[in-house]
């Protein structure tokens, strides 16, 4: 909550930055508007990555206080829930008790996309 807050300073303070970028450029969607600030002011977390949330949190606030207008929401969401098998998993057959008498079992570490699919 804090970030958000100082987030929300930050954007108010440099609320004629804001306006003339909203001004100047053809954004799609709010999460771009977003993602260019975050750049701008540096909005990281600890990890590097931009704090969308927060900064969109922020943006809606100041919008909200008749700051500017903000482009429409984006109209698709993010990733969708894993599929399903149509049909429960067969029953597997002469597979051992103990996982000792399984021969050839390893483990692998998985690196890539197509890896964590399988």
């Amino acid at each position: 909550m804090n970030t958000q807050s100082q987030i929300k300073r930050t954007l108010s303070q440099a609320i004629d930055y804001v306006r003339k970028l909203l001004d100047s450029t053809a954004f799609r969607h709010r999460t771009e508007v977003a993602e260019a600030l975050c750049a701008e002011f540096r909005f990281y977390d600890a990890r590097g990555a931009p704090q969308r949330g927060s900064c969109l949190k922020a943006l809606q606030d100041l919008e909200a206080a008749g700051g500017f207008t903000l482009p429409a929401a984006r109209t698709t969401t993010g990733p969708k829930a894993p599929r399903r098998l149509g049909a429960p998993v067969p029953t597997p057959e002469a597979v051992p008790a103990d996982v000792g008498a399984v021969r050839g079992l390893r483990l692998e570490l998985v690196t890539t996309a197509a890896q964590m699919r399988v």
